[in-house]
């Protein structure tokens, strides 16, 4: 499993960042790049989920509408739970598909990966059907999970005015903004999180590769 060859995700996101500087009004990249230096200093995820920790229990809808249950998911073996703001952002949909290319190896391995976003199913299921995904994608309705996860924030006025927010509620199913930071949990078939990955900057994510070394870790 480990010798297959991949570019590296990092340099992927490279090519999407000099995508969005160019394409970007000014004005907006300045508000959205701002916003990145807020989120690291402002505090908001000292509490999130650490190495350690207990895995809250969640039951989130699929892109079909079905509920799935943590429970369920960690009865057959390690879990990798990847949260996303929604295949808008060019970053994460690239991320969704270094997570996809993995997935036949993260399963080899007695694992099961989902992605969560704050989309509604109805979007999750357009996002699951382009982009050709082999996983669940849970909806997250008002960031409940991320928020208890710890990785979940309001957005800033200046922030939702740029994204024009107001096109969230046919997303999200609710005036209340809230996106999750990237963030990759890891929990062992206890439902202790084994990797705890959260990163403020949009533009950065964790490699796939160190996701299956983690998972194999795990192996008994």
């Amino acid at each position: 499993m480990g010798n297959i060859q991949r570019v590296p995700l990092a340099e992927r996101l490279a090519l999407k960042a000099e995508e969005s500087r160019a394409s970007l009004p000014e004005a907006f990249y300045r508000i959205v790049r701002k916003s990145v230096a807020y989120l690291r200093d402002s505090g908001l995820f000292d509490g999130a989920l650490k190495v350690g920790d207990s895995l809250p229990s969640f039951r989130l809808r699929n892109a079909s509408g079905l509920f799935l249950d943590s429970d369920d998911l960690l009865a057959k073996g390690p879990l990798v739970i990847s949260f996303f703001r929604g295949d808008w952002c060019r970053f994460c949909a690239e991320t969704l598909l270094a997570l996809a290319e993995i997935d036949e190896e993260v399963r080899a391995l007695g694992a099961t990966q989902v992605a969560i976003t704050p989309d509604l199913p109805e979007i999750t299921a357009e996002t699951v059907r382009n982009m050709s995904l082999p996983f669940e994608v849970l909806s997250d309705e008002k960031s409940a999970f991320g928020l208890r996860c710890g990785i979940s924030y309001p957005l800033p006025n200046d922030l939702a005015e740029a994204y024009h927010a107001i096109h969230f509620i046919n997303r999200h199913g609710s005036s209340e903004f809230f996106l999750p930071i990237p963030a990759v949990f890891i929990a062992d078939q206890n439902g202790i999180v084994r990797l705890s990955y959260i990163e403020p900057d949009y533009q950065k994510r964790l490699e796939p590769a160190r996701i299956l070394e983690i998972v194999e870790g795990l192996r008994d």
